[in-house]
């Protein structure tokens, strides 16, 4: 496959693409279903989270995390924050690497309560770790992270049980 932006040097750009391909289609879901529009809001500072979302009463702060379908990546890195809001979560995509960037699929992965509650970590979690190590070559703890394994975030079959896992059933929403 030719270059389709899987080098590191375009990680910012592909991040937002992913985000935004991630938003097209929870839009569209919203959309089909004929309900008033969701709404959504970028932090312009890192607030621990990188979308809020609010549809009807529920308001969700999500971290994303993506990774490549089927690569190793057994864990990530979530903000211990998110148990402070009121329905923080996390949402891990996946993407298709062996597709033309136009044909990429989505997968989804879920970790966080039913609308409205918040997102309780495994209080046996581990503590991250920097991913660079410092002048003596170790690599300082980030107390504001958690190790999450893939194990603790539930498999969706589409977006539409994504969105369901976020604000439940399409009709109790309005």
């Amino acid at each position: 496959m030719e270059d389709s932006g899987m080098d590191s040097t375009r990680s910012t750009f592909r991040e937002k693409m992913i985000q935004h391909l991630f938003l097209g289609e929870l839009l569209r879901e919203f959309w089909i279903h004929r309900k008033p529009v969701l709404r959504v809001s970028l932090p312009e500072v890192d607030m621990g989270y990188d979308l809020l979302l609010e549809a009807g009463k529920i308001t969700r702060h999500v971290q994303l995390k993506s990774t490549w379908r089927g690569g190793k990546t057994a864990c990530q890195n979530i903000q211990s924050s998110l148990q402070e809001a009121s329905s923080g979560c996390a949402v891990w995509i996946e993407v298709d690497a062996d597709r033309d960037p136009g044909r990429w699929e989505l997968a989804y992965r879920f970790l966080g309560g039913s609308p409205g509650r918040p997102l309780v970590l495994n209080p046996n979690s581990r503590i991250a770790k920097h991913t660079r190590a410092n002048a003596r070559g170790e690599k300082g703890f980030r107390p504001g992270l958690r190790r999450v394994p893939k194990s603790e975030f539930k498999p969706k079959k589409n977006i539409a049980e994504l969105r369901e896992a976020l604000f439940g059933p399409i009709g109790s929403l309005f």
